[in-house]
C-alpha cells in the first residue's frame, strides 16, 4: 500500500468537515474542566466514552458513577498522570514524550483495572489524547494499518522509541509504530499533519470500501 498525499489531504478535509469540531469541543471539554470532581469527571468519561465508542462499560457490572468514585479516590495518581507540564515538549522532544505518555498510559490502564476488572486501553488512550492532542489514540482499526510495511516505508529504518518497564505492550507497540510513520510523513512536509489527522487518516484507508482499497494498493 502506498501513501498517497491526496488521499491524506481528501480524509484530512472530510475530518475537518464532519468530526474536527466535536473533537474542538472535547479538547476543551477536558481542558477547563480539569479540576477532579464528580461533575467533571463523570462528564468526561461519559462524553469520550460515549462519543469513540472505546468500550470502558463493555464486560463489566461497574456504572459511570463507580468509575467516577473509583478515579476520585486515586486523585492524586490521575493528577499526576495527567500533569503534562512535566513531560518533555511534544513539538521538539516527541520521541521523549511518548516515552513518558506509555509509562503513564500503563499507571491509568493498571488504575482503571481494579475498578472495571479488565484493560481499558482504548478509553485511556483516548482520555488521554483529549487533554493532550500529542497523545496517540490506541483504535483496533487503525493498528490494522500500521504494520511494519505500511505504505512501504522501512518503519524498521526509522529510529524508533526507547519504550519504558513496565507498560502496556499493545499500546506501546503501537506507539512505537505510530511515532515512526508519523515521523517519515513530516519529512513530506504534509501541511495538515498532526497526531487526530494521522489516525483519521490511517483509520479511514481501512474503513473505504473493498473497490476503494485496490485503488491505492500496490
Amino acid at each position: 500500500m502506498s501513501f498517497l498525499i491526496r488521499d491524506f489531504n481528501k480524509f484530512c478535509d472530510e475530518y475537518k468537515k464532519y468530526l474536527k469540531t466535536c473533537d474542538d469541543e472535547l479538547y476543551s471539554i477536558c481542558n477547563k474542566r480539569k479540576a477532579i470532581n464528580e461533575k467533571n469527571i463523570s462528564t468526561k468519561i461519559m462524553i469520550v466514552n460515549g462519543a469513540y465508542s472505546a468500550g470502558l462499560l463493555r464486560g463489566t457490572k461497574e456504572s459511570y458513577v463507580d468509575i467516577t468514585d473509583h478515579i476520585i479516590n486515586h486523585k492524586k495518581e490521575i493528577k499526576n498522570i495527567l500533569d503534562f507540564k512535566k513531560c518533555p515538549n511534544p513539538v521538539t522532544d516527541y520521541d521523549k514524550f511518548l516515552e513518558v505518555i506509555i509509562g503513564r498510559h500503563y499507571e491509568f490502564t493498571l488504575l482503571l483495572r481494579k475498578s472495571v476488572g479488565k484493560d481499558s486501553r482504548s478509553f485511556v488512550s483516548k482520555y488521554m489524547h483529549f487533554h493532550n492532542p500529542y497523545v496517540p489514540i490506541y483504535d483496533g482499526y487503525v493498528i490494522k494499518a500500521l504494520t511494519y510495511k505500511t505504505f512501504g516505508v522501512q518503519l524498521k529504518k526509522t529510529k524508533g522509541l526507547d519504550l519504558p518497564i513496565p507498560r502496556d505492550e499493545q499500546y506501546g507497540d503501537y506507539c512505537n509504530r505510530f511515532y515512526r510513520l508519523y515521523r517519515h510523513l513530516e519529512k513530506k512536509g504534509l501541511s495538515n499533519l498532526n497526531v487526530r489527522t494521522l489516525d483519521y487518516y490511517l483509520w479511514r484507508i481501512v474503513k473505504k470500501s473493498p473497490v476503494e482499497r485496490a485503488m491505492t494498493t500496490k
